[in-house]
């Protein structure tokens, strides 16, 4: 275990693992306490349980990652995809700074191993408010259509800010729902944020308050137990609901959120709503969608120029006949060329003479 007493860090059980982690303060609540057990597991099967962690080298890390590429992911339908290693990468990154820091171990040796998760775009996916609607209409109970409401259109994580949501949390009066993050909350000021209540979460809240029994605490009460997976629940109900599923399911539910939420306001307010950064939302969350396409293709109203429009119309010629000021000769050089000798004075000036313009007007003058 990692602790003090002079003991060596070893991969014994996944507490020991959730004790590590404490000590850099890394642990969340809910689900997120459970993740670094699969990544316990991988470094158990992979090194032994009774290995030292002092004695892990950057090759042995390298070996690991290996490792890991020939595992499969829980359904056991297919490899572990990158990012799904990346994290793994991560927090094995976090158990070895907790036992330097117990001084049960001199080195990280997944330093210089990326972490960094990237977007995937093959596995992105704009769920449709039509498909959303259906969904929601094949969902067995009002419990099932709160879980998928407030991923879809509150934009919330699903199961940790889910099953955090309580009853006191929504302010009826000033419409706005408090969310607490047990994801973010090691942040500093990142533990909670404020969404609004929107439209299309107001009528659900509403049944649900009147059909909570009196003295209830939270406002989804189904799935708190490892028994209900929330993730195969869902994949029945839109299988019911007959539309094509879609690859990380909540995810993208909250992803086709902001993407919806980034369309009518500013991306620093819909950062804020959703508790996350610009470049996080560029990288994993905003997408292009069908719509874009069709607007794009659809005319501006009568009368309104298009973009294309008013550009060639700024870059073209400028027509000598609509600007006077622009025309070969000024009324002042017209009304000397009338005048003989004045004509000749003029010309006989002009190679001391510059023209430049003066916004869109020429203005002569010698110098």
């Amino acid at each position: 275990m990692c602790g003090t007493g002079g003991r060596q860090c070893r991969f014994t059980s996944g507490a020991t693992f959730a004790g590590s982690l404490r000590l850099r303060g890394l642990t969340g609540s809910g689900s997120t306490t459970r993740r670094p057990g699969s990544t316990q597991n991988n470094l158990v099967e992979f090194f032994g349980a009774a290995r030292p962690m002092r004695e892990v080298n950057a090759g042995d890390a390298l070996a690991f990652v290996e490792f890991l590429r020939s595992r499969k992911n829980a359904s056991g339908d297919r490899a572990l995809s990158e990012n799904t290693i990346r994290r793994r990468i991560g927090r094995a990154k976090q158990f070895w700074n907790a036992a330097i820091d117990s001084e049960q171990a001199e080195k990280n040796p997944f330093t210089k191993l990326s972490a960094n998760v990237r977007g995937n775009r093959e596995r992105f996916q704009h769920v449709t408010v039509e498909d959303a609607e259906k969904v929601l209409d094949a969902c067995p109970n009002l419990q099932w259509r709160l879980v998928f409401a407030l991923a879809r259109f509150g934009g919330i994580r699903t199961p940790s800010e889910t099953f955090a949501l309580t009853w006191e949390d929504v302010d009826w009066e000033s419409n706005r729902v408090l969310i607490r993050s047990p994801k973010t909350e090691h942040h500093e000021g990142k533990g909670s944020r404020v969404i609004p209540l929107f439209p299309e979460l107001l009528p659900l809240l509403r049944e649900a308050w009147d059909a909570a029994p009196e003295g209830a605490t939270h406002v989804v009460t189904i799935g708190r137990d490892a028994k209900m997976n929330l993730r195969t629940g869902l994949q029945r109900i839109i299988e019911r609901a007959k539309v094509t599923p879609w690859p990380k399911l909540f995810h993208n539910l909250r992803a086709s959120r902001q993407t919806e939420l980034a369309q009518q306001f500013p991306i620093h307010v819909v950062c804020e709503w959703l508790g996350n950064s610009k470049l996080v939302a560029a990288e994993h969350y905003l997408r292009v969608t069908d719509g874009d396409f069709a607007r794009a293709l659809t005319p501006r109203e009568s009368g309104a120029e298009s973009g294309a429009q008013a550009v060639q119309k700024a870059v073209q010629p400028v027509s000598a006949s609509k600007h006077p000021n622009m025309t070969a000769t000024t009324p002042a050089i017209e009304e000397n060329q009338a005048k003989p000798g004045l004509q000749q004075q003029f010309r006989g000036d002009m190679h001391a003479c510059s023209v430049v313009p003066v916004r869109l007007e020429r203005t002569a003058f010698c110098v």
